[in-house]
């Protein structure tokens, strides 16, 4: 859906109809929500204990910046040390001397986001200035050989942060007017993190990131292409005429204009191999020679539990789709940000039937099963009803690092809590206030502060009849709402929209009877979704994987909570407020050509207990 209206437009056209004058009134650009702390570490890029401490292309400066009439991505940026030497530099450029150079007029060469300062012997991986890297000048000195070393230990040796690399930078962002002053400033605060041989961490992040428990991958398509071997990604399900290639920017799939093209590039199997409390970041550039707000192809990152081996079996999963959309916010290139997360973890996870070691996904005899590939997706279909046949261009994966990270430190702050659940659907006024709607046949009970779900026919279940299926939804709020709008808008998407923030669902679940052990939906869908789709984040469990005939991750009668995560990325560009948030959703499809663990019959039904959200960052 990519309609929006334009308020400035139309305001504009009325004044000019009334025949009026109107007035400009200069501001200087605003900076908002850009991250703090920034944590340089040391086991990125080069091999352990070598202590390079850069981190290239931390963020976009541009995504934190606004101005009533310039592009954020235009304006003029440069930094500053209030006191001492600056042991950071960014981009390679030097900063302001206050002493003699002023941010109100900042010297040429020292413009952080102006591609010709940014030194040649910097990373720069993606060739956007507006992305800055960050480096430690004094651990790492800047050198005519770019990108290698083996620089000497920090004096002292220790795991984790270095308190003697802690520095507060001044950055300024400018509009160039003459306007007094024509800037804003923020102090932010830039750190180093050192990786000992036995220790952990020494990771690259900012803000709020958490620190990982282990780095897993770390892959550089620009400069190695699709890999090779065991590590090889491959392209194909090709729908269209889009075409592939891996060079020279990195894993590339390019959509033309017209009718449905879709391309897919694939990791090898077993890419992320499941282990016990943990969730998963997927930390990607992804970037697109398309230019044009609301014509950068729709793409998507598939995690999926599925092994050539056995050809399945898909019992969990996650699609994380973006869309170029409201202005562009989420659109990857030039148009929207380069920098991506998804963040994952089996939405059964914690669950006794799944984490069980004897007959859960941890089981010997699903140990070749129940590992998860990872996909690269473009979805430029035409027919889709989302306007792609207006999209082109092309969409590149440049480069993926893999985390692991221990659930057991996730930090919560609740931001939404439906402790329990009640019939919302004809009027909404209750933060426990829930809509269910349902396609063919559904029968729903909100006794006990529970809804449950129950197939109308209970002999063959949803979707039990040739052709058939049935999509269940139940979201906050009364299901009527406006997303063209912003009308009604507030207790169907009841939580605010930050910026780069990381968010945890809980659902607790359960089946009301013994056939919903054996016989479950085909797919419980955890979704996470904005207003007019931008980003839509959907983690899901199905009775795919089996052990002693007994789907492990679908729910029991005994409830139990479910989680997923989703990661915000840039707050929606619409000029209207009430569109600038998120829902939780619970979605069950049930479908006749749907045969997943042996299961089918769709007779079971489905109990949602309650339902949290929490911002949630990770104790070191």
């Amino acid at each position: 859906m990519r309609k929006v209206i334009n308020i400035t437009l139309m305001t504009t056209v009325a004044i000019a109809l009334l025949g009026l004058q109107t007035v400009a009134f200069g501001m200087a650009p605003v900076i908002s929500g850009i991250p703090d702390p920034v944590i340089v570490g040391d086991v990125e890029l080069s091999t352990p204990d070598a202590n390079y401490f850069v981190y290239p292309d931390a963020f976009n400066l541009a995504n934190y910046v606004s101005d009533e009439s310039i592009l954020p991505e235009n304006l003029i940026w440069s930094y500053a040390v209030s006191t001492g030497t600056s042991r950071y530099l960014i981009n390679g450029v030097q900063p302001l001397d206050l002493t003699t150079e002023d941010p109100q007029s900042p010297p040429a060469g020292k413009v952080i986001n102006n591609l010709a300062n940014v030194s040649p012997y910097e990373w720069n991986p993606d060739g956007n200035a507006n992305t800055i890297t960050v480096r430690n000048n004094v651990l790492t000195p800047l050198s005519s050989v770019p990108h290698v070393g083996n620089y000497p230990d920090p004096s002292p040796n220790t795991n984790g942060i270095l308190a003697s690399e802690t520095q507060i930078l001044t950055l300024f962002a400018g509009d160039g007017t003459t306007l007094t002053p024509n800037y804003d400033q923020v102090d932010v605060t830039f750190k180093s993190d050192n990786w000992i041989p036995g220790g952990t961490g020494g990771n690259d992040r900012y803000g709020t990131q958490p620190r990982a428990t282990q780095m897993l991958r770390q892959l550089d398509f620009v400069a190695n292409g699709a890999y090779t071997g065991t590590d090889q990604w491959t392209s194909g399900d090709l729908v269209g005429t889009a075409t592939f290639s891996s060079t020279p920017n990195g894993l590339t799939v390019t959509a033309p204009l017209l009718g449905d093209n879709i391309g897919i590039w694939t990791s090898p199997d077993a890419f992320i191999q499941l282990t016990a409390n943990s969730v998963w970041r997927l930390r990607m550039k992804v970037t697109s020679d398309q230019t044009t707000p609301y014509a950068v192809p729709l793409w998507d990152t598939v995690i999926e539990n599925f092994s050539n081996a056995v050809g399945g079996p898909f019992g969990y999963g996650l699609d994380y789709f973006f869309l170029d959309n409201a202005g562009g916010a989420e659109a990857a290139g030039p148009v929207g940000r380069t920098d991506f997360e998804v963040w994952y973890t089996p939405s059964a996870i914690t669950t006794p039937q799944f984490s069980s070691a004897t007959t859960g996904a941890f089981a010997p005899a699903v140990d070749a099963a129940n590992d998860m590939r990872v996909r690269f997706r473009v979805l430029d279909a035409g027919s889709s009803g989302i306007n792609a046949n207006f999209d082109s261009g092309s969409v590149s994966l440049q480069t993926l690092e893999v985390h692991r990270f221990d659930l057991a430190k996730v930090t919560p702050t609740t931001v939404f809590n439906a402790a329990t659940i009640t019939d919302g659907s004809f009027g909404a006024t209750l933060v426990t206030d829930f809509t269910v709607t349902y396609f063919e046949g559904t029968v729903v009970d909100f006794t006990g502060g529970i809804v449950t779900m129950s197939p109308e026919n209970a002999s063959i279940g949803w979707g039990g009849l040739a052709g058939s299926a049935e999509v269940i939804n139940v979201w906050p709020g009364d299901s009527f709402f406006n997303p063209l709008t912003g009308n009604s808008i507030a207790d169907n998407f009841p939580i605010t929209w930050e910026n780069n923030t990381l968010y945890r669902v809980q659902m607790m679940l359960s089946t009301g009877a013994a056939l919903g052990n054996t016989n479950p939906p085909d797919i419980i869908y955890m979704i996470a979704d904005t207003p007019q789709n931008e980003l839509t984040c959907c983690s899901y469990i199905t009775p795919g994987l089996v052990v002693n005939s007994a789907p492990v991750g679908t729910p029991k009668t005994t409830a139990a909570t479910y989680q997923s995560f989703f990661y915000s990325h840039s707050v929606s560009r619409t000029g209207i407020g009430s569109l600038k948030a998120f829902r939780p959703l619970l979605q069950i499809i049930s479908a006749n050509s749907v045969v997943l663990g042996g299961v089918t019959l769709n007779t079971g039904n489905v109990r949602l207990h309650s339902v949290n959200v929490a911002r949630v960052t990770f104790a070191d």
